[in-house]
């Protein structure tokens, strides 16, 4: 369980320096808001698995740990249903990353069945 939370976390702070990367580019200045939705994304993400990750390591009963990972799942699952910009353009990136997190809290909330 350990092991695929800091996997995810590094998947996280892949995105966000991937986001940053196309932040820093001149020709991607009519994207900015959608680099920054993503780039707030992947840390907003990055900082929910580091809170797993202490929530894993903590002294919550497993019932309480399973209830707890449900809401993490459903506020994840909001949190990628974002509609921002002309045509959702402006949430595209930030989605996909929600989507792939909220997937992620599912496998390893499965993992204490």
């Amino acid at each position: 369980m350990i092991k695929r939370v800091k996997s995810h976390i590094n998947d996280m702070r892949d995105e966000a320096s991937k986001a940053q990367e196309w932040l820093d580019t001149w020709y991607a200045r009519g994207e900015k808001t959608r680099n920054e939705n993503w780039k707030w994304a992947a840390n907003k993400e990055w900082d929910q698995f580091l809170e797993i990750e202490r929530k894993i390591k903590g002294d919550m009963t497993v019932e309480e740990w399973t209830e707890w990972m449900d809401e993490q799942w459903k506020d994840a699952d909001i949190r990628c249903k974002k509609h921002w910009g002309f045509n959702g353009h402006d949430s595209t990136e930030s989605n996909r990353v929600h989507r792939y997190s909220r997937n992620v809290i599912w496998e390893i909330r499965k993992m204490a069945d």
